[in-house]
């Protein structure tokens, strides 16, 4: 009896020496240092994380801010002792004591935050060379994100890759700290959507957004510009496809213009856009070259200034463009062809506003019908 007690008794010490031995193998350290394997690190900043190597491969990693704990930049990484992939600061982080050897972070391959790179959106800091980062680090179809905050901008932010959203949470503005374009799609680049964006050119930034070279199905929505010198938004090139909802342009300097299409732009909608040019003088709030089957639906282009023109349509050279413009319940102050250097084609509105004393076209390829059920140039 008392040698199988005490059978016993050794056995539950046996265990019990075996459950201590693997907690300790498991617990998580708070800090860097004696790494292992099975040990999660934790780093302040991404500065304490850059300047600590693991001594293990596979360490799990976690870091708290980018500048300071909680600023949005936090993740889990883990430690690839092998890899060599370009360090770009937001998902794979170099340290700086080592050639080789990578913080790889764990997230959707398709979102990116903007934070994670850097951009901290305080209104004191360059912010360009973050965003870019990031925009460059997502594939086709990726969304970045841009958490409130002034986001300072030196250069344009470039768009080239199919199916990317630059989307904003919340009161997101983009704001020039020098002469250039805001945010500029290039050529090929397809079904880019820009939403609940404010880009502020801070009387620098040439244009607001610039569209160029052969692009398909461009959208935004909720997208305000202003304070720029040139152009609001420009679309020059065969941009094909499209909606553009809510994109409300202002004005803040003379011989500037809200909006701009060329380069046989077509099929493309703007619903409830918005184009201001204030009482500056030489201004175009809507400028029509070489495009075709564009659609406006309840939109609105202001010029005050009597030396200013609400829509302005420019004839081709070799064809009759711009045409089959329509306008559908738009308030446009005046309607400007300049035929100077060629005819344009066919373009109608209908329910062209007259209630706060717009003049009616009167050109025999405008056509359409007033908000008070008057037509003209039908004949």
């Amino acid at each position: 009896m008392k040698k199988s007690l005490l059978s016993v008794i050794l056995l539950l010490l046996f265990v019990l020496a075996g459950c201590q031995s693997n907690a300790s193998n498991n617990t998580n350290e708070s800090s860097a240092g004696n790494d292992n394997p099975n040990t999660t690190l934790s780093f302040k900043t991404m500065a304490d994380m850059i300047s600590y190597v693991p001594e293990n491969d596979g360490a799990i990693v976690n870091l708290l801010g980018f500048f300071s704990m909680g600023d949005g930049a936090g993740g889990t990484f883990y430690w690839d002792a092998n890899s060599g992939e370009e360090h770009n600061i937001g998902t794979v982080v170099k340290p700086e004591s080592a050639e080789k050897g990578r913080y790889i972070r764990l997230c959707d391959s398709n979102l990116r935050n903007v934070a994670w790179f850097g951009a901290n959106g305080t209104d004191d800091v360059d912010d360009t060379n973050a965003i870019q980062s990031a925009l460059t680090d997502l594939k086709n179809g990726g969304t970045l994100v841009l958490e409130p905050g002034n986001y300072l901008l030196s250069s344009s932010l470039k768009i080239d890759k199919d199916g990317i959203k630059l989307s904003g949470r919340g009161n997101v503005n983009l704001v020039a700290c020098d002469a250039m374009d805001g945010i500029t799609i290039i050529d090929q680049a397809n079904s880019v959507t820009l939403t609940d964006l404010n880009f502020i050119g801070g009387n620098k930034a040439n244009h607001g957004i610039l569209i160029q070279g052969e692009c398909k199905g461009i959208s935004m929505k909720s997208v305000f510009v202003s304070e720029f010198v040139s152009c609001g938004l420009k679309l020059s090139g065969k941009i094909t496809g499209g909606i553009y909802e809510e994109v409300n342009v202002t004005s803040n300097a003379a011989s500037s213009s809200g909006l701009s299409i060329s380069g046989g732009a077509n099929d493309i909608v703007f619903t409830a856009c918005r184009f201001d040019m204030g009482a500056f003088e030489n201004c175009v709030a809507g400028e029509f070259n070489y495009t075709h089957d564009i659609t406006f639906q309840n939109c609105t282009f202001t010029a005050i200034s009597s030396a200013s023109t609400g829509t302005l349509f420019v004839g081709g050279e070799k064809e009759a463009y711009p045409k089959s413009l329509g306008f559908y319940g738009c308030d446009v102050i005046n309607v400007v062809v300049n035929e100077e250097h060629g005819t344009i084609g066919k373009n109608h509105f209908f329910g062209f506003m007259t209630h706060n004393g717009q003049v009616v076209p009167n050109n025999d390829k405008i056509f359409g019908s007033t908000d008070d059920g008057r037509f003209f140039g039908l004949s």
